[in-house]
């Protein structure tokens, strides 16, 4: 191995080029560190050209400490707590400890920002993992250990543990399964709000249809097939949704047609039936009445203008 590298269990450590830290100024300091300085960092062995982008304060005087984002030109294998060295061209300036080595870019003088860092700077482990989730859920394994920079079996467990406890919701039937993915409790009671929203304001907007199919349904969550699939089946465990296998619907949903549709959908019936054969296509009927009898069996549509009923297209 070359000076600087490092030997470590696969899957566990990966190089980075950002690590968000808290930096220290060493009390003489010949000049500060402001906002996007070049420096040299140093951890270990490791060494790389590197530029300070402050977080919480204008610039960093000698003695003072503040959190930083620093931007590496090459990428170092490091850990949480893991300590380093800002040197200038000349001198150094000062030191600290790495909080999160696999960040997202962060903007300035954001309080969320800074509260998270400090909580993942003296937090517990579980802290760590549901502050991880909060930022990616819903996510699996693999993405909860690097974002709180943990092991696999070790985010694992606290996983484990925190679904245990309730503070962590299961999508999925088996840890093992690695479509499994987790959220935050409050994560997920945010998750189960939308999905009503969506289907309650489609059923407004569609009442003569049995639900919300579920493709569109899964567009406008963002998921993909696979966590969809997870979440729809805890959502219908839960009896927050029905689900009528091509279609999500509110529980409590039901299509009714008010007696004019019932009278214009015998109608449109009785005409498919004079001619079963060789339907009229000039008969119009609204979409959505047309939907709601296709739905419920009455008719096959073929195309939008050519339409027979149920027995007819069987026989």
């Amino acid at each position: 191995a070359g000076r600087g590298e490092v030997l470590t269990m696969t899957g566990w450590l990966r190089p980075t080029r950002i690590a968000d830290v808290r930096i220290r100024m060493i009390s003489n300091a010949p000049q500060p560190i402001k906002h996007n300085l070049g420096v040299t960092f140093y951890t270990g062995t490791s060494e790389s050209f590197a530029r300070v982008r402050l977080l919480d304060v204008p610039e960093l005087k000698p003695g003072q400490e503040g959190w930083a984002q620093v931007h590496l030109a090459e990428p170092l294998a490091v850990v949480k707590g893991d300590y380093f060295v800002l040197r200038s061209s000349q001198w150094t300036l000062g030191g600290g400890q790495i909080v999160d080595p696999d960040p997202a870019r962060h903007r300035r003088f954001q309080q969320a920002v800074v509260e998270k860092l400090e909580m993942m700077a003296e937090g517990s482990p579980e802290e760590l993992v549901l502050k991880a989730l909060e930022t990616a859920e819903p996510a699996g394994l693999i993405v909860i250990a690097r974002g709180a920079n943990l092991a696999e079996d070790q985010a694992a467990d606290l996983v484990e543990t925190l679904v245990e406890s309730g503070d962590v919701v299961a999508l999925g039937s088996d840890s093992s399964d690695a479509t499994t993915v987790y959220m935050t409790i409050v994560g997920w009671a945010r998750l189960r709000n939308q999905v009503d929203t969506t289907i309650q304001s489609y059923h407004a907007v569609n009442p003569l249809r049995t639900g919300i199919p579920k493709e569109e349904l899964r567009n406008r969550l963002k998921l993909s097939q696979a966590v969809f699939a997870n979440v729809l089946g805890l959502l219908n465990d839960q009896n927050v949704v029905t689900d009528t296998g091509s279609a999500v619907r509110s529980p409590n949903h039901e299509v009714t047609l008010s007696r004019e549709q019932e009278k214009l959908a015998s109608g449109y019936l009785a005409g498919l039936d004079r001619e079963p054969y060789s339907p009229p296509t000039d008969q119009f009927v609204e979409p959505a009445l047309l939907a709601f009898l296709a739905e419920r069996g009455s008719i096959v549509r073929i195309n939008d203008s050519l339409v027979f009923t149920t027995a007819a297209y069987g026989e």
